[in-house]
């Protein structure tokens, strides 16, 4: 089994912020930093 005894830095791309906040805060994620969110121009 995988042993995890820090994680440094993550970053998830997510098309609903105000959802993914939400899911990862109930994983007991917290935001340090938050650069902004723009949403994604369709390809």
């Amino acid at each position: 089994m995988l042993h995890i005894e820090k994680v440094n830095n993550i970053g998830i791309r997510v098309s609903e912020r105000a959802v993914s906040v939400a899911s990862y805060g109930r994983l007991n994620f917290r935001t340090l930093s938050d650069t902004g969110f723009e949403k994604a121009i369709p390809s």
